[in-house]
């Protein structure tokens, strides 16, 4: 099944690589989206500030680090946007006997809690009970220099979820999807 599995994912990639979400990583990665800084160097813009906290808008402080649009939950909006065209991907591509379930509003999340008491959600989780058999994915969406912080605290959360799966005897995967920008 596993490989049934992963041939859903892989057919999932392929389709996003047509999407927007492509895209818009490939213009991050060779720092080619339209942030202020690149505007204003294209003759776009008259200035390269952030327009929510009057900074330098870099390709950073874009993806990252205004603290503005952390106060303001953008980044996390931004992430549940990607999340939920994966999600939807995933969930037009799986038989009937998976059931998906993902950590956005609108999807139902109860594996984790009905298996193991535990309120630990993953971004998505697929499974099938009687086969028992799951696949955990993680989204991480972060600057390169700040993918091995983001991997360690996602390790250290789940660890024990994990360790908890083993011992119910599920075959278990856990997939981490990143969306990681190069500076």
């Amino acid at each position: 099944m596993e490989s049934s599995l992963c041939s859903v994912w892989s057919t999932v990639l392929t389709n996003l690589s047509e999407s927007i979400i492509f895209k818009w990583t490939l213009n991050g990665i060779v720092d080619m989206l339209p942030h202020n800084a690149n505007q204003f160097r294209w003759n776009k813009s008259t200035s390269d500030k952030c327009p929510l906290c009057h900074e330098n808008q870099t390709l950073m402080h874009f993806l990252n680090y205004c603290p503005v649009a952390s106060a303001e939950d953008r980044y996390t909006w931004r992430h549940n946007q990607m999340l939920n065209v994966i999600a939807d991907s995933l969930q037009r591509k799986l038989s009937s006997d998976y059931c998906l379930e993902c950590d956005l509003a609108g999807y139902q999340y109860v594996f984790g809690y009905d298996q193991l008491g535990s309120d630990l959600r993953p971004d998505i989780c697929i499974y099938n009970n009687v086969k028992k058999y799951v696949y955990l994915l993680e989204l991480t969406m972060a600057l390169e220099e700040n993918f091995m912080a983001a991997k360690d605290r996602e390790v250290s959360k789940y660890k024990d979820l994990v360790h908890q799966l083993k011992s119910k005897v599920f075959v278990f995967i856990w997939k981490r999807l990143k969306l990681v920008q190069e500076v």
